[in-house]
């Protein structure tokens, strides 16, 4: 799961991801186990579609060689966007290659479990 947020007072909203992507079948799955949440909450389960969020190491390894954009938060040279080829990714950085150069990002730890 990426995300789960309460929409609404009663609506819960779940994004899922999967390796190998999203599928209605895998929705319907994801629903079927939380069937108990159905007596309190209306619930949606969908997939982040193609302009996901990357949030872990593995996402970004996953998509390493298409375009990404990274922000940052504090500014770097003025700036806290920077967009380009996702060139490398690792458990501590992520390399962007823009037409100003390849720069490299640490990746920002979260205390919250995933």
């Amino acid at each position: 799961m990426l995300l789960a947020e309460e929409a609404a007072a009663a609506k819960l909203r779940l994004f899922i991801d999967h390796p190998e992507g999203v599928s209605l079948g895998l929705c319907e799955r994801v629903t079927g186990h939380l069937r108990d949440l159905l007596t309190e909450y209306s619930l949606e389960v969908s997939s982040p579609g193609p302009r996901r969020p990357l949030t872990k190491p593995d996402h970004f390894r996953r998509y390493v060689g298409r375009r990404a954009r990274v922000r940052t938060r504090e500014a770097r040279n003025g700036h806290r966007s920077f967009t380009g080829e996702l060139v490398g990714a690792s458990d501590e950085e992520v390399t962007v290659a823009a037409d100003t150069g390849s720069s490299p990002f640490p990746m920002r730890r979260s205390s919250a479990a995933t």
